[in-house]
Formats: structure tokens, sequence, C-alpha cells
């Protein structure tokens, strides 16, 4: 704001608002299932995790077994839980990648909602900066205006006073 004027703004009503409400809104939402997201996909990985783990164990144990001339029988159901485990770690990676893309996905949308939020709050701000200068000019009139009403009232105040004598009727 310019000047000495300091503008009232409790007048300025942005037309867009509830558009910019809903704007929020949605970007809010999108964000929680973001979040979502990003919480199942953490969850998956530590599920990822446990399964290498077992995988990895069970290895080593066959490994361990092996040099201990095993059982033929146990030696087979070790492969195929092996097998098995692999089988779950794949599917896990699956589901982690689809995930992965989800939160992208997700993502991209945040951002676009996040700029149609911003471009409506750069015009509420430009609408805010026209009606300040509507409101400044206005407020400039008004002053001018009582300015010069003040002008002509202390003129008529300061001029001499002339006083007309009444008539005197019957003396001449």
């Amino acid at each position: 704001m310019s000047g000495g004027m300091a503008t009232d703004l409790r007048g300025f009503v942005y037309p867009l608002a509830s558009v910019q409400h809903r704007y929020q809104w949605q970007l809010d939402i999108l964000q929680g299932k973001l979040a979502a997201v990003q919480a199942e996909l953490l969850a998956e990985q530590g599920r990822l995790d446990e399964l290498k783990q077992q995988m990895a164990v069970q290895a080593a144990h066959i490994s361990k077994a092996l040099q201990q001339r095993m059982n033929p029988l146990v030696h087979q159901r070790s492969i195929a839980y092996l097998v098995q485990c692999n089988g779950q770690i794949q599917e896990q990676e699956q589901r982690l990648s689809l995930l992965a893309e989800q939160r992208q996905e997700i993502r991209q949308e945040c951002i676009k909602q996040q700029q149609r939020l911003e471009l409506t709050e750069q015009h509420r701000l430009r609408c805010l900066e026209d009606y300040i200068a509507v409101e400044q000019v206005r407020q400039s009139n008004e002053a001018d205006g009582d300015w010069i009403a003040r002008s002509v009232w202390k003129e008529r105040m300061d001029a001499p006073q002339i006083h007309v004598m009444p008539k005197l009727e019957g003396k001449a």
C-alpha cells in the first residue's frame, strides 16, 4: 500500500474462494492417500526384508547340512521351501513395484493440485491488489471531498458578516 492510508480489507470478497477451498480440500485428500500408500509401501518393504532374511537363514542351514551329509528327503523339502520363498519374494517385489507406481501417480496428482492451488492464490492476490487500488482511490476522493467541504465551510465562517439592517417603517 502506498500513501499513508490504511485500506480496510473487510469489504474484499474473492469470487473464486469456493474454488480455492475445493482445491485445498482435494490436495488434502491426495496427501492423505499419498501418506497411506507410503505407509503401505514401508510395511510391504518390511515384509520383503523378512522374506529375504528367512530365505537367507534357510539357505545357510541347507549349506551347513549339505556338509554333514543331509538326508535326501530333508534336502528336497529344504529346496522346495527355498523355491517357495523365492516365489513369495518375487510376488512381494511385484507388489512393491505396483505400490511405487501408485505412489508416483499420486505424487504427480499432488503436484498438479498444488500448482492449481498456487495459481488460484496468485489470482486472489492480484484481485486483492486491484481491490486495494480501487479502495485507495475511493478513500482519496472521499478525503478530497471532505477537504473541499471543510474549506468552503471555513471560508464562510471567516468571511466578514454583513448585517442587513431592517427597514424602519414610518420614519423618513
